[in-house]
């Protein structure tokens, strides 16, 4: 991808930011990238990269891009579902402390991978402490 990456900025004078947001508009357009049920990494992992002319491991080649947002940041669909706050305290009220517990009240209110879209607003898996500021 590095070789890719200077041939194109020498030939074309493409830089680093326009050939990351090409490898995104190419996931933008697959059918995959537009259900916000799958798991964006995996899907990412599936693609035929060779025929789509994309690095095989996006994160080892953007790591800045992927330190600033999450897959649904990167797909247009930052802002679809409730705050992190909002979302421990139901977590809380519903005694969910687990993945498989989440998956039993999952519905269009409630991201189907909360990792990925709380990434960067401080999630720390499962583990939520209860205090009065939350349960309020």
């Amino acid at each position: 991808m590095r070789i890719l990456y200077l041939l194109c900025k020498k030939k074309l004078n493409i830089t680093k930011d326009e050939l990351f947001n090409s490898i995104i508009n190419k996931c933008k357009e697959l059918e995959q990238f537009q259900n916000l049920n799958n798991d964006f990494w995996i899907e990412y992992s599936k693609l035929d990269h060779d025929k789509l002319e994309i690095p095989k491991d996006i994160y080892e080649n953007y790591k800045e891009k992927f330190n600033e947002n999450t897959w649904y940041d990167l797909l247009g669909f930052k802002n679809m579902y409730l705050s992190l706050d909002e979302f421990r305290k139901i977590c809380l009220k519903n005694n969910i402390d687990s993945y498989d517990k989440y998956k039993l009240i999952i519905n269009d209110n409630f991201p189907s991978y909360p990792n990925e879209y709380y990434r960067l607003s401080g999630w720390n898996g499962w583990k939520f402490k209860k205090s009065s500021k939350l349960l309020v």
